[in-house]
């Protein structure tokens, strides 16, 4: 990160180290925060000072404010929590997740508990897709769906498999577009990285023979991924947390759109300029081009406002900005 940056934008980053790190050590306390970040304060000293944070305090202050939701969403949604304090009626009994993760759009309600953190920041490339990216966090998660009644589905079963979250920490927490789109190439990107996990499959379990598309699983770097993810808005007033599972038709039209970016990437790459015919002094015809303009792909970035929401989410296997 550049270390002039907006201040709203080196809290954001703050507020996604303490929730990934609270999330890894299984401890959102209110003294391992404390602890947490003071950590991520010194880590981050250089960033602070380029955004204008020069008191700690100020920094340790907001960051304290998210504390709370924290704790609400593991309290919720994680089964290392809900144990810890016996909580019944939590996220986890018996084996059957117990909290209800609501479905965007066409993605149905499903129930979910959070088991494990396989890991934070996962770097994700996928040259068969021709995508790469960051994963926020990703958690291996127990899944039941559900229907519109949050009654369980009749071919609903338990499910334990890998899930994206996607972390948004501003102060706008309504579900967009741009954040769906997001975290449905995530998903996908998760299922081509790790395989697809079949329905009723728990190849979390080391130890057990579990099926992962016809393959035996008995370590945990086999685990497989979901077809869904979360998509989590957290903030020091509230979080809001979702469930997206892209359709095959969504699918579809996100790699084709990618595709499409990555055409006129290319395109906008080339040099431009005008060509200039003309004889030396001995009479020969000289074709000489003069190269004015050389497009950069951030031209077509502000060019095309739809490509750019695409582009600019989503880094492309052959072009970066």
């Amino acid at each position: 990160m550049s270390l002039v940056a907006a201040k709203s934008a080196v809290i954001g980053t703050l507020r996604h180290d303490l929730f990934e790190r609270c999330l890894q050590e299984r401890d959102a306390s209110r003294r391992s925060a404390v602890s947490f970040i003071r950590k991520i304060m010194r880590d981050r000293a250089e960033t602070l000072l380029g955004c204008g944070i020069t008191k700690q305090s100020e920094a340790f202050a907001e960051l304290m404010k998210t504390v709370p939701q924290i704790q609400k969403f593991h309290d919720t949604y994680t089964s290392w929590s809900t144990i810890e304090k016996n909580n019944i009626n939590g996220s986890y009994q018996n084996g059957v997740p117990k909290a209800v993760l609501d479905g965007m759009y066409t993605s149905g309600n499903t129930l979910v508990s959070i088991d494990d953190v396989h890991s934070t920041e996962e770097w994700a490339m996928v040259p068969e897709l021709g995508l790469k990216g960051v994963v926020d966090a990703t958690i291996l998660a127990r899944t039941m769906a559900v229907n519109g009644l949050d009654s369980l589905s009749a071919n609903s079963g338990v499910q334990e498999s890998l899930m994206p979250i996607e972390l948004k920490t501003g102060h706008v927490q309504n579900p967009q577009q741009l954040h769906l789109a997001q975290l449905s190439l995530y998903t996908l990107m998760l299922r081509a990285r790790h395989g697809s996990a079949s329905r009723g499959s728990r190849p979390g379990v080391i130890g057990n023979s579990n099926i992962c598309d016809g393959a035996s699983i008995s370590d945990e770097e086999e685990r497989c991924a979901g077809n869904g993810g979360m998509l989590l808005y957290l903030n020091h007033e509230a979080f809001l947390a979702r469930y997206v599972k892209p359709m095959l038709s969504e699918a579809k039209t996100l790699i084709g759109q990618r595709n499409s970016v990555v055409c006129d990437l290319m395109k906008a790459s080339r040099p431009r300029g005008i060509r200039i015919h003309y004889e030396d002094d001995e009479g020969n015809k000289i074709i000489a081009v003069k190269r004015l303009v050389e497009c950069s792909p951030h031209a077509l970035v502000i060019i095309s406002t739809y490509h750019q929401l695409m582009f600019i989410t989503f880094n492309t296997y052959t072009q970066k900005i």
